[in-house]
C-alpha cells in the first residue's frame, strides 16, 4: 500500500509512506531502493501519491522492480484536481503520461475517468467561494470550502450519467490506471 497513511488495511499488507505513521512498515522517499528483493510483490495500491513525489520516475522504477510477473499496479492520480501539499504537490498525470511513466514492462488492463464535470464544478465552486469570502484568512477559507463541499455533494450523482458519456477523460478530477507486469 503506497501511500498508506494512518491506517492499515490488512496485517498482510505492507504499508509504505514518507510519513512515519505508527502503521508505517517502510518509510521512503525512493532516493535509495525499498527494501525489497525484486519481483517479491503481488499487487500494489497507490492511491493519489505520484503529484507528491519529486522524482517519479524512482517510485515507477522501484515499483516495477518489486513486483511479480503477473502481478497488479492500481494507481490513482489527480488531474485535473486541485493543488494540495501533503508535504508538497509536484504534478498530474494523464492516461497515457501513465502509461509512459511506468513503462513497457507493464500491459495496460484497464484505466479511467474517477468523477466527472460535477465533481469538477463542486471543486471549483467550493474553492472559489473560500476565495471570495475568506478575505485572505485560512481559517476562514477552509471553513467556507468545506461548507460549500458539503452543500454542492449531492450534484455528484449526476456524475453517474456524465461518466458514461464521450470524452468525459477530457475534464476528469483523477484517473485511475490498473496495469499487469508482463
Amino acid at each position: 500500500n503506497l501511500g498508506c497513511g494512518t491506517q492499515r488495511l490488512d496485517a498482510n499488507i505492507i504499508n509504505i509512506d514518507f510519513v512515519s505513521f505508527p502503521h508505517v512498515d517502510i518509510t521512503a522517499d525512493f532516493s535509495e531502493p525499498l527494501p525489497l528483493k525484486d519481483s517479491c510483490v503481488d499487487g500494489i495500491l497507490s492511491i493519489s501519491v505520484l503529484e507528491h513525489m519529486d522524482n517519479p520516475r524512482l517510485a515507477a522504477n522501484e515499483i516495477v522492480r518489486v513486483l511479480k510477473k503477473g502481478g497488479i499496479l492500481y494507481v490513482n492520480t489527480p488531474f485535473l484536481y486541485p493543488y494540495h501539499a501533503a508535504p508538497y504537490d509536484y504534478s498530474r498525470w494523464t492516461l497515457s503520461g501513465l502509461s509512459n511513466l511506468f513503462g513497457e514492462e507493464m500491459e495496460l488492463v484497464v484505466s479511467g475517468p474517477r468523477g466527472g464535470v460535477f465533481c469538477l464544478y463542486i471543486i471549483t465552486t467550493a474553492h472559489l467561494i473560500g476565495q471570495l469570502f475568506s478575505f485572505g484568512n485560512d481559517k476562514f477559507y477552509r471553513i467556507f470550502n468545506h461548507l460549500t463541499l458539503g452543500i454542492l455533494a449531492p450534484l455528484k450523482y449526476f456524475d453517474w450519467f456524465t461518466c458514461k458519456m464521450p470524452f468525459n477523460e477530457y475534464f476528469a478530477p483523477s484517473y485511475y490506471w490498473i496495469a499487469r507486469k508482463k
